[in-house]
């Protein structure tokens, strides 16, 4: 790993050697030959110290020298600080992210889940318990009740108001609403870590770094630094992107709060839904009539929970695949879709975007002064050290052109 080192150091002493040798050939008059060679094994040896110093000053204080050395420790804060700022500001920026994010076609990835992933049978599942849940949390008693006196009274005049109540109630509860939210993580993490997409964030993240670097020597050493490689920087992405949809899962975070009181508003607006309403009321006509006891009412209602529901089962079975189909072959679907997702991440990112600073703080935070410039040095140290064997070639040239020039200026006066 160092034999670029050993190399510049066995150079740079040749080098000093050969100066001392030629020198004392040219003093005991070798003429022309002798001077040209001890001028360029000297310039060498000055070309090679003077780039042993600059290179060795990264990392530490050569010779003891501590003024304008020592690089790596004494701007530490000013190096990670730039690094930060350019992972937060421009590499994983609200912008670069939202480009990315805007190119995707989330419908499609849906459709692709749905019908060659196993989608359908997977959101059916959760669906499924949700609706057994409400079911079996039905209030028999108190739907009987309800039920009963309305129809004795009038059956075209029943209050349905307290059964959608009563069903909602029964689905609005915690479990059911964690329930709800954490259905999102298995379709949204096969979407986000899908190969193409994986592929369009690489590439966002090495077209996003190659601006930044530019010519710039010090942001590529920064990067080369703190081991910052693409493929690092897209698993770094890609943790956060878990840790995210871990809590989700896990029911923790700001965002699963967030999200929860979304889902528990809109499941409480089902009780005053027209759509709902209306539904229920059709069904009282078409079901109840003729019904106007207590008893029956409760009979029925526990004997249709007692069958598991089946019939009803079935038709929920039937109608969420008409649903799927008709989502499936709709376009304006697809576009309302992407807009909705797309306005839920931006809204995300916007909220949460100071999380990457402060995760980069947290990673660099971690390493010492000392386990930094030794982690830059295992890193680059071996390819810094070409600077001193060129120091040396380069300073050997200049030697001799320069007394080539002065032999022949010296020969024209003379």
């Amino acid at each position: 790993m160092h034999s670029n080192k050993y190399m510049a150091t066995m150079i740079l002493a040749f080098c000093a050697a050969a100066a001392a040798l030629s020198s004392i050939w040219d003093a005991v008059g070798g003429g022309f030959l002798s001077g040209l060679v001890s001028h360029g094994f000297i310039a060498a040896t000055i070309g090679g110290l003077a780039d042993w110093f600059a290179v060795t000053a990264i990392f530490e204080k050569p010779l003891g020298i501590g003024w304008r050395t020592d690089i790596l420790r004494r701007s530490r804060v000013r190096i990670m600080g730039a690094l930060r700022d350019f992972i937060s500001d421009d590499l994983l920026s609200r912008e670069n992210i939202m480009k990315t994010i805007d190119e995707q076609d989330f419908s499609k990835m849906l459709v692709s889940y749905i019908e060659q992933r196993g989608g359908r049978e997977r959101l059916w599942a959760v669906a499924e318990i949700l609706f057994s849940k409400a079911v079996h949390g039905f209030d028999v008693e108190a739907a009987a009740e309800a039920i009963a006196a309305p129809v004795q009274d009038s059956l075209g005049h029943i209050d349905t108001r307290p059964l959608i109540e009563s069903a909602v109630d029964a689905l609005n509860s915690d479990e059911n609403r964690a329930l709800v939210i954490g259905s999102l993580t298995p379709l949204v993490r096969p979407m986000l870590m899908d190969a193409p997409v994986q592929e369009v964030l690489l590439s966002h993240i090495t077209t996003a770094r190659e601006a930044y670097e530019g010519e710039s020597a010090m942001r590529q050493m920064v990067f080369s630094v703190a081991d910052l490689n693409d493929e690092k920087l897209l698993d770094m992405l890609n943790g956060y992107i878990d840790d995210f949809l871990a809590g989700l899962e896990n029911g923790e975070g700001a965002v699963y709060e967030r999200l929860d009181e979304g889902v528990r508003t809109h499941i409480a607006a089902l009780a005053s839904s027209p759509a709902l309403i209306g539904a229920i009321e059709q069904l009282k006509h078409e079901k109840l009539t003729g019904i106007d006891l207590e008893s029956h009412v409760k009979k029925t209602l526990s004997e249709a929970i007692a069958r598991e529901y089946s019939g009803w089962r079935d038709a929920l079975r039937e109608k969420y695949d008409a649903l799927v189909d008709d989502f499936i072959a709709d376009a304006s679907s697809h576009e309302r879709f992407n807009v909705w997702i797309k306005k839920f991440f931006a809204q995300l990112i916007d909220e949460h975007h100071d999380v990457i600073p402060r995760t980069v703080d947290e990673y660099l935070g971690r390493m010492s002064d000392d386990e930094i410039i030794s982690f830059a040095r295992g890193k680059v140290d071996d390819d810094l050290q070409m600077i001193r064997i060129n120091g040396s070639v380069v300073g050997a040239l200049v030697g001799m052109v320069l007394y080539v020039v002065m032999f022949v200026v010296e020969g024209v006066s003379m």
